[in-house]
């Protein structure tokens, strides 16, 4: 029993990034280093069995250098990330510029594996960065298991 973490392709077919815990598909952002650019890609959480999620959180995190931000500031490298919850449009820049960098969302419970939870990420680079892979910023889904959901015969 796990959720995972989905983006879709040009054909509509959900692309899994994350399984047991691990990011085995990265999520890929391309970033113009000489003015810096912002990316923002929407993501799917869904399950994969009957059973029910609830208190689900999505958290990003780094590994060395800060590349995420916090509060009103980007990183010390000058990367951001930040986080929302779809509201059925697409998000504005009035929008992201009320969150925070390196916020936390809550998702809403997941009880069937036909339960689809949207959300987007939004990671901004610097200006006049060099060429380089960036591969220290992860996602972190955390979520309590309930178990199967409940049969109801009628």
């Amino acid at each position: 029993m796990a959720l995972h973490v989905y983006s879709k392709d040009v054909n509509d077919n959900y692309v899994l990034h994350s399984e047991d815990g691990a990011q085995t598909k990265p999520i890929i952002t391309v970033h113009h280093g000489r003015d810096g650019t912002t990316q923002e890609i929407e993501l799917y959480v869904r399950a994969d069995d009957e059973g029910s999620y609830s208190n689900i959180q999505i958290t990003a995190t780094t590994s060395g250098a800060d590349d995420i931000g916090w509060g009103d500031s980007r990183g010390t490298t000058g990367w951001g990330v930040k986080l929302m919850v779809d509201a059925g449009i697409t998000p504005t820049e009035t929008d992201w510029a009320a969150l925070e960098y390196g916020n936390t969302i809550d998702i809403t419970d997941i009880t069937s594996s036909s339960d689809v939870r949207t959300f987007w990420y939004r990671l901004e680079s610097p200006r006049n960065i060099s060429v380089q892979m960036k591969q220290n910023i992860s996602l972190q889904l955390l979520y309590t298991v309930s178990g199967p959901a409940p049969i109801v015969v009628t």
